[in-house]
């Protein structure tokens, strides 16, 4: 299986200072300064064949606990197709997997339904807007395939 976190470790990568976020994304990764940083090893979950059945406040809480924390996830959803209303997104499945990194959370009232509930919200690469999106947590938790967290970097080089 390829693994993004795999491919960091012998990519050097910027940090959010050095390369933010609200730039856009680069047409190549070797055209962004100040990428002096690797991953230098991660821990990760695998939910991929689990019923989440059940599991979803328990993942919700996991995942609050984590940004609570500061150490927010980066987690592997099913699907890079999304509907986008707002500042929302509601990703649906597909054959392909996404990873988004999770940033925060919070209650607010969702545009796809108009009724209040509680969000993540997240960097999401795929986006068609410099922004973090919020994302229904019961929704975001029954599409996790994998969550994974830095737990060292090496660097700078």
């Amino acid at each position: 299986m390829f693994s993004v976190f795999s491919t960091l470790m012998t990519q050097p990568i910027s940090t959010e200072k050095e390369y933010s976020f609200d730039k856009g994304l680069p047409k190549s990764l070797k055209k962004i300064s100040g990428r002096n940083y690797l991953i230098e090893s991660y821990s990760g979950i695998n939910l991929r064949g689990t019923d989440s059945s059940g599991e979803i406040d328990n993942r919700i809480q996991f995942l609050r606990l984590m940004v609570s924390r500061g150490q927010p996830p980066q987690v592997v959803i099913h699907g890079e197709a999304r509907d986008e209303l707002e500042d929302w997104i509601e990703p649906s499945q597909s054959d392909m997997a996404h990873v988004v990194n999770v940033v925060g959370y919070g209650e607010a009232v969702d545009p796809f339904d108009l009724k209040k509930k509680p969000y993540f919200l997240v960097r999401d690469s795929l986006g068609t807007k410099p922004i973090h999106y919020k994302v229904d947590a019961n929704k975001f938790s029954d599409e996790m395939l994998e969550v994974y967290k830095v737990t060292k970097v090496k660097g700078p080089r």
